[in-house]
């Protein structure tokens, strides 16, 4: 009799496999900062990453809605740290995809479900952190720029704010727009960066808004949006 055909070779693992959907894809102001940030003054590139982390701490707090089954939050980055914005790219990472390269995860307490395992209110995104300034090389090229410290960020959930320079006397002039009258939660650089957000709360500048659910506000490098 003829020998058993030969069995197929077993699938490649997980890491090794292409993602099937397109891994270029994150929130505007993230690929604006991946792409152009080396044609950039510091202070644009600092813009462009508050303006990032705004948008990826946004996605962060979506889920949980059976209509919307493709917002299903952010767990899984690329490379540079920043949210894939395809919901069923989040998902395959989750599933078939784990363990891939190209998906970066966070960790479960990021996202709810399906997608995590966090409850509602507690996702556990947080903002980049050691961020470098970069400029362009000959090549037009990004290289980090070594003679500038990084930098930190830091959000504050449920909330947008409107900065103004203290006045003469030291008074608080900037006011956040939040769900909570207390102020949201701050995330990130909270010591640092966040401090911003702490003399806002502890003047008493905030406002109570039920609109500001899905808002996030962000701060980088003592840079406002």
């Amino acid at each position: 009799p003829s020998p058993p055909p030969v069995p197929p070779p077993p699938p490649p693992p997980a890491e090794n496999v292409d993602p099937p959907y397109d891994t270029s894809l994150i929130n505007l102001e993230c690929a604006k900062w991946r792409d152009i940030k080396h044609v950039k003054s510091q202070t644009s590139q600092v813009d462009m990453m508050l303006k990032c982390m705004q948008q990826d701490c946004q996605q962060s707090m979506e889920g949980g809605n059976p209509n919307q089954m493709m917002d299903v939050g952010c767990r899984f980055m690329d490379p540079h740290g920043f949210c894939y914005v395809y919901g069923a790219l989040q998902l395959w990472c989750a599933d078939e995809g784990a363990g891939n390269s190209w998906c970066n995860d966070g960790g479960s307490d990021w996202a709810l479900p399906p997608l995590g395992s966090a409850a509602t209110g507690q996702e556990r995104w947080t903002p980049r952190q050691q961020t470098h300034v970069y400029r362009n090389s000959a090549e037009n090229q990004p290289i980090k720029d070594e003679t500038i410290p990084p930098y930190n960020c830091a959000c504050m959930k449920q909330c947008t704010c409107t900065y103004k320079k203290p006045s003469r006397s030291g008074e608080i002039k900037s006011k956040c727009f939040c769900v909570n009258p207390d102020g949201g939660e701050i995330i990130g650089d909270v010591a640092g960066e966040g401090a911003a957000y702490t003399e806002i709360i502890n003047a008493g500048n905030i406002i109570k808004s039920s609109s500001k659910t899905e808002a996030c506000d962000c701060i980088c490098n003592g840079q406002f949006d």
